[in-house]
């Protein structure tokens, strides 16, 4: 920016630097494309990237001693399978998603050239989360109702509202996130399909590794080392989600700029402002 911006003058901008200041990453006005949404997810998550591991240990060390402890205590050990996958699965969905909101609600400030404190993150973070979990819990509920009919329709609704979680955070007063994500997603569905499938998959790549590798030499390994390897490949599967919300964070910016009205300032709680 230039030296009167810099030392002189407060925001709005000059002409010159507006657009700077307004949107440093350039991911608010790029026009929307699938490597759009994938080098603008990049630009998202890159700065912010350390403080997000960090805060993506911290929720995926507490799993694997939960998981221990239910399995533990499982009365039948011929339904210790079910167990897991349940207690993984409550898991993910009440306590895994903070990490995912919390990486949103950095890479939202950043996105907008707001500065927000650890404290102010966390703040922002736990004021959302109720409104990101009964969204979340809509769409798995309304995703099996579609299930029951054909895997397709299924697949489509996934596809229509991926853009959920960016736009439950972003658009706090949009009392139908599900329905904005559709109307969003709406024309580009194919687009959206193909960056759903590339994430998808790469979130299954190190969780297959880990089950390749306790089928094959997980016995000749101390238990130490597994829980090592069961560890690093929960956080890498936690941080491929993260950078799944970058890329459709990413998206969400661009379809909104095709928007005739104009986004609403970030609706950041008291504490913020």
């Amino acid at each position: 920016m230039c030296d009167d911006c810099c030392f002189s003058r407060s925001p709005p901008a000059c002409k010159a630097c507006g657009p700077a200041f307004v949107d440093p990453l350039g991911v608010l006005s790029a026009p929307f494309s699938f490597m759009n949404s994938v080098t603008g997810g990049w630009k998202l998550l890159g700065p912010q990237l350390p403080l997000i591991t960090l805060a993506v240990i911290a929720v995926t060390v507490p799993r694997g001693f939960v998981l221990d402890f239910f399995m533990a205590h499982a009365e039948d050990q011929s339904r210790v399978l079910l167990t897991n996958l349940k207690v993984q699965y409550f898991y993910d969905f009440f306590i895994s998603v903070l990490a995912s909101i919390f990486a949103q609600v950095l890479m939202i400030a950043g996105a907008e050239n707001q500065k927000l404190t650890l404290v102010e993150t966390l703040q922002q973070t736990i004021s959302v989360y109720p409104r990101v979990l009964a969204t979340q819990w809509t769409r798995a509920v309304r995703l099996v109702l579609w299930s029951l009919l054909f895997v397709f329709p299924a697949l489509w609704k996934r596809v229509m509202w991926a853009l959920v979680l960016p736009v439950s955070i972003r658009l706090r007063k949009e009392r139908q996130p599900l329905n904005l994500s559709a109307d969003l997603v709406e024309g580009h569905g194919w687009q959206i399909f193909l960056l759903v499938v590339a994430c998808t998959t790469l979130q299954i790549v190190p969780g297959a590794i880990s089950f390749v590798v306790s089928l094959t030499v997980a016995d000749q390994l101390p238990s130490d080392v597994n829980t090592i390897i069961d560890l690093v490949s929960n956080t890498l599967t936690q941080l491929l989600e993260v950078a799944e919300g970058a890329v459709f964070l990413a998206a969400f910016y661009s379809l909104m700029g095709q928007k005739k009205d104009p986004m609403p300032p970030m609706a950041w709680t008291s504490a913020h402002s």
